[in-house]
């Protein structure tokens, strides 16, 4: 076998050098990338007289759970979701209890809404369905929405 001799050309110490420099790009950018924050929730504010919000859980006919969204009023007579009132089947006397569980803890009130979205409504006092909205837009206070983040 005869050996041959290979020359490096101009041309291929420049493809090297691109090459190299093109990596080293990537690489630097991967590094230096700021990531992307996650899109805040905006809150829409709904007349104040669609609260409270309320949708009732049945088993067939059997009422055996009644939600109540409840908002802060503000001076231009809209409110968001603040608190929840949540009224548990009392097997004794065969009812919803008058004494509700009053939910305040922001964290609970969005995992109990966020439920409530994958339902897709609520009702208001007048009958009134109420579509939630999903994505980026919530009808939770924006104190909520940022204790939740």
């Amino acid at each position: 076998m005869k050996k041959t001799d290979e020359k490096i050309t101009k041309t291929d110490i420049i493809v090297g050098f691109i090459v190299v420099a093109f990596m080293i790009g990537l690489v630097v950018l991967s590094l230096y990338q700021q990531p992307k924050p996650a899109p805040q929730l905006q809150t829409i504010y709904l007349d104040s007289r669609f609260f409270p919000l309320t949708e009732y859980v049945s088993i067939g006919s059997h009422l055996v759970s009644k939600y109540s969204f409840y908002g802060t009023l503000l001076p231009n007579g809209t409110e968001c979701i603040n608190t929840l009132l949540i009224y548990r089947f009392n097997y004794s006397n065969q009812s919803l209890s008058a004494t509700p569980e009053v939910i305040t803890n922001p964290q609970k009130i969005a995992n109990e809404y966020n439920l409530w979205v994958n339902f897709g409504r609520l009702t208001s006092p007048n009958d009134t369905h109420i579509l939630i909205p999903g994505g980026n837009t919530t009808l939770l206070c924006p104190y909520i929405v940022n204790a939740i983040n």
